[in-house]
Order: C-alpha cells, then structure tokens, then sequence
C-alpha cells in the first residue's frame, strides 16, 4: 500500500476508506483507475451524506425521550421530599428546543466529517497517482537513455571479428577442393596484408587463376601490382636474373629431382657437374634458358638448330665440344638429353621485355593450359626461385603463397618450409586434396580446412581435427536492386460506315352511300341506308449497309528489376563431422588452432566472402572497402 502523503497516516487510510465505503485502497497505475475509484469514493460519500438525516432524527427522538425521563425523576424526587414539581410541558419545551440544536449540530458536523475524509482519501490517490506518474517517467527515461547506449555500443561493435594470427605462426596449411573458395581466400587474406601496409607473393599453380579477383581488386585500389601468366607471358619472366652460377644449377637440379621419392644420388651428382661445366663456359656472356639449352645439345653433339648460332658464340661452341671427351660423353648422353629436354620448351624464357618483379603484391600464375612436363617443371622452378628470392632477401618476401601446393614435391615444400621459417617468413600452403602426403606435409604450423567433396578425404580430416570439437556457423546475405517499368503504347484506328433504304407505299380507298326511307305516321319521307367501302395498297421497300473498320496497336515496354534485402542467421553449433566438412559453404573455412601450453586446440568458423567488408558500404566507397578486406570470424 503506498503511503497517503497527507495529515492522515498510512495506516489509518483504510478506515478512512472503510468508513466510506468499504473502498479498499490500491495501486493505481492510470488515470481511468483513479478517475474510477474517485467516482466511488464521491459515490459512497454520497451515500454516507444521507444517513445524516437519519443520525439527526435519532438524537431529536434520544433528547425528546431523555427530557421525558428528566421529568419523570425530578416529579419522583420532589414527591418524596415534599417539593414543587416542574411543569411537564416546560420541561419538554426545553428538551424539543436542545433536541433541534443538537440534531443539526450532530447532522452538520457528520456531513463535514464525510466531506474532510472524502477530500483526504481523494487527495492521497491523487498524490500516490503522481507520485506513480512521476516514477514511471523517470523510470522510462532511464529505460531509454540504457537503450540509446546500449543501441550505440553495439553499432561500434561490428557483427565480424577478425581472424588474426599470432606473429610466431609462420606456417599455415589451407585445405579443400572448392576454387571458388580458394579465390576468396586469396582475396580476403591478402587484400588484408595489403591493407595494412604490407606486401606479399602468390604462386598460383592451381591453373584456374584464382588470382583474378584480387589482382583486379588490388589495381582497382591504387596499389602496385606484378602479375604474370605463365607460360603465356614466358618470355616477359626472367626467374634466373640475379642469380650465381652456383644458384642456377642447384635450382635446376632440385627441379629436374624434386618430384622423386628417393633421389638416385648418383645421377643427380651427374647432372650437377654436367650443369656446372656448362654454366660455367656460358657463364661471363650471361645465363639465360634458351642459351643452357642450346648449350646441352652442342655438349651432346646433337644436330644444331637455327637459332643455336644466334645463341652462343663460336668460341662458346668449341669449349662446349672440348668441355667433355667422347668416352663420357658417351657414358652421360642420358643426363645430357634429360637435361636438354627440361629446359628447351622454356627456352623463350627472359626473351621478351622483361621487367622487374616489383610491387606490393607479386603474382605467378599458371595458366589453364593442360598439364605437361613443361608445367610440372615451371612448377617446380617457380618453386625454387621462390627459395632463392627467401635466401637473398626474405624482407621483400614478408608472405608467400602457394596454391595447389600438393603438386609439389614433399621434399621442395618442406625445405621452402625450412628456409621460411628460420628468416621469419610466413608460409601459406593450399592443398586441394588431404591425403596421407597431404598430412604429413601438413603437420606444422596452423591448419585450416574448407569444403571437401570426397567421403574419404573428408573422414580423415573429421579425424585430424578431432569429432568431440564444436564450431559456430553464421550466414549473411544481401542483395541490393529495385523495380523500374517503363512502357509506350500508340493505337489508331479506323471505321468506315455506309447506308441506303428505299421504300414506296401506295394506299386507295373509296365509300359510296345513299338515304332513303319514309313512316306512317310522319311525313318524313322513308330512309334506305347503303354503304360501299373499297381499299387496296401497295409498298416496295429497299434497304443496305456496308461497314469497314481496321486499327493499328503499337506497344513499347521496358521493365528493369532489382531488389534490396538482408539476411543474417547466426549463431549454430556443429560438431565437427565428415558430413559437416564435405557441407561446408562456398565461402566457410575451419581453422584450427593448436596451442603450445597443451590446452585443447580451438576450432573457429572464418567467413571468406569479400563482400562482407562491403556490406554497408556505397559505391563510392568500395575502393576504401575493399583496402580494409580482412579475413572475417563471426563477432
């Protein structure tokens, strides 16, 4: 019960309220209840106000019946003492004149008594609804002033976190068979080193060119961009400029030897020393492609091409002859072959204009031809010449990325792993395929999982990660359009309408009549009635009409539709699964991270789709969106 406020204290308030009525107080939180509960308070006064008569009436009869009694006792008093009694009607005079005065006295001050409580029970619900009133705003302010903060708090918190790596993580295997997820990866994650000041090199052996979004994106957004396509743009691409002799054969080696299990050491020493004598005589007029080849065919006394004289000077072909007796020639016509066959169909090799692998962001691509020797080869020398670039100068080269990794040699992947890891390189591996090579190659550093389609491959990636880990996947979708409808319409038409009608009519008709006839007993003469009527007619009537009527409708429309919606579903729990990793979106990616204290590895769902930067951004701003792409984690 909340307290009166007035001269009347919060406990007596209810007998004031019973005393009207029997109105009980109670909360009253609107003013359809006070205005109801006054009206009854009003309404009980009203009826407490009329027992007023009835309380005047009854001490009127009370004062009459005591004046009775008093004289009734003083006539009994002065009979025993012998005295003069009062007058009975002087006695009741007196009694009838108190009885009015107290009977109006008694009505007046009950009817003021009805009114005073009436006003204090009025004015106490009046107050308590105030002070109701009163609470209920300040409350309602602060309710709105908590939701005006907290609505701000979370517009600066943004629906995606970042997926960072610590800085000591400088190996990360990517896993899964889904290109355009691969495309997605390269885009987000790079154009998030890009953006934060930094630089990085793609090898794109995949043959799709999964590099395209990014490095339109990345030139779109002003930043300076190296791409070449290989081996279309072969002749633009010099990978052996810059390097020592000795360079030059151990990258050749490791690219004729990288793919085998188990190298035969013999051979491959074999071929080292039929390079190194060949280098070394070609060596001060300069190394190219085209001259090692054209020198392992003259070494080898194979027939001599065209271009072979325009390649090596004489006195390079005479020490090239002299270079190796017919004896071990003989014995190394194998290697030599082998040799000559790697490198001649890269012959056109730095034969073109070629420039410098400079910019923020250094992209070597495979094209989409089929795979070859001459591929598999260029692979493994891009390969190499990414180590080379590690060992000279690992500052320019702050990340590398290599798709398609698993075409490569465990051998060439884990000494590239090697080199990165001890200069402080960060190493990105993308492997369409997880299997046992896979695992093995995979085994450092941090790994990550996209979708893959095969039940096999993606049971043992259920079993790598471990079934009893849990992630959270989240979705969102825009679309962005409209509706416009825009139509012509002409018509013209035409109505052409004749008519005749003829007609003639005839009619004749004749009467003839005569009177005659007399009486008896008048002297008018008899009368005789004679009539005679003849008729005939004749009609000829004629009528036609001839209509004609054509039109011409010409109708031009032209309708343009687009919408503009939003969707966001987030948070759902899955366990990880063979059937979860194989039902993976195009843009989803498991990363796993392991911990080095021995604490449970975490399992955290990263969304790929570059557009999730661009969300809330305008056409106008997509450049600055795009610089700000990053890897994006459900927040």
């Amino acid at each position: 019960m909340r307290p009166a406020g007035t001269v009347v204290p919060a406990a007596l308030l209810p007998l004031a309220c019973g005393f009207l009525g029997g109105v009980t107080p109670q909360v009253l939180d609107d003013s359809d209840s006070l205005h109801r509960q006054l009206e009854r308070v009003q309404l009980d006064a009203r009826g407490r106000s009329d027992d007023a008569r009835l309380i005047s009436r009854v001490t009127f009869a009370l004062i009459l019946v005591g004046g009775v009694l008093w004289w009734l006792v003083a006539s009994v008093y002065a009979w025993f003492h012998h005295g003069s009694a009062s007058s009975f009607w002087i006695t009741m005079l007196w009694a009838a004149g108190l009885a009015v005065l107290t009977a109006v006295v008694v009505g007046k001050a009950w009817l003021g008594l009805v009114r005073w409580l009436t006003s204090v029970v009025s004015s106490s619900w009046r107050l308590s609804y105030q002070r109701h009133e009163q609470q209920a705003r300040e409350w309602d302010a602060r309710r709105e002033q908590f939701e005006n903060n907290e609505t701000s708090r979370l517009a600066s918190i943004s629906d995606w976190i970042t997926a960072r790596l610590p800085r000591s993580v400088t190996r990360v295997s990517v896993v899964g068979d889904n290109t355009y997820g691969c495309e997605a990866l390269l885009t987000v994650m790079c154009a998030s080193i890009l953006a934060s000041g930094g630089s990085t090199t793609v090898l794109d052996l995949t043959g799709d060119i999964v590099v395209g979004e990014l490095v339109e994106g990345a030139r779109e957004a002003g930043y300076r961009v190296a791409f070449r396509l290989l081996p279309t743009e072969l002749a633009d691409v010099d990978l052996l400029a810059g390097m020592a002799d000795k360079q030059v054969v151990q990258l050749l080696v490791e690219a004729r030897h990288g793919g085998q299990e188990k190298a035969d050491l013999g051979v491959r020493g074999v071929d080292e020393g039929l390079l190194t004598t060949t280098i070394a005589v070609l060596s001060p007029g300069g190394l190219s492609m085209g001259r090692i080849a054209a020198a392992l065919r003259v070494a080898m006394h194979a027939r001599a091409r065209d271009t072979d004289e325009t390649l090596l000077s004489l006195a390079e072909r005479s020490a090239l002859r002299r270079a190796f007796s017919d004896e071990y020639r003989r014995q190394v016509l194998a290697n030599l072959r082998d040799l000559e066959a790697m490198a001649n169909p890269l012959s056109a090799m730095g034969t073109g204009d070629v420039s410098p692998l400079e910019g923020q962001l250094r992209v070597l691509s495979m094209s989409s031809e089929w795979t070859s020797a001459k591929t598999d080869f260029l692979s493994d020398l891009l390969v190499g010449w990414a180590a080379q670039q590690v060992i000279d100068n690992p500052l320019a080269v702050p990340t590398l990325v290599v798709t398609a990794a698993d075409r490569l040699a465990a051998r060439h992947l884990d000494r590239l792993s090697d080199l990165c890891e001890r200069r402080g390189v960060r190493l990105v591996a993308m492997f369409r395929k997880f299997e046992e090579t896979t695992a093995r190659m995979t085994g450092r550093g941090e790994i990550a999982f996209m979708r893959l389609n095969d039940p096999q491959q993606a049971t043992r990636a259920a079993d790598y990660i471990g079934r009893e880990y849990k992630f959270t996947v989240s979705q969102t979708c825009t679309t962005v359009g409209g509706q416009d409808t825009h139509s012509i319409a002409n018509n013209v038409s035409y109505t052409d309408s004749s008519g005749e009608t003829r007609g003639r009519g005839t009619n004749h008709s004749r009467t003839r009549g005569d009177n005659s006839g007399a009486s008896w007993n008048s002297k008018v003469p008899k009368t005789s009635n004679t009539s005679r009527t003849k008729g005939w007619s004749e009609s000829d009537t004629r009528s036609w009409n001839r209509t004609r009527s054509w039109g011409t409708t010409v109708s031009d429309a032209t309708t343009k539709s687009w919408s503009d919606s939003e969707t966001r579903q987030r948070v759902h729990e899955h366990r990880v699964d063979p059937e979860v990793i194989k039902n993976l979106p195009d843009y989803a990616m498991l990363l796993v991270e392991s911990t080095s204290d021995g604490s449970p590895k975490s399992i955290r769902l990263v969304e790929l789709n570059p557009e999730i930067a661009m969300l809330d951004a305008d056409p106008a701003g997509r450049r600055d969106a795009i610089k700000a792409t990053e890897m994006w984690s459900p927040g």
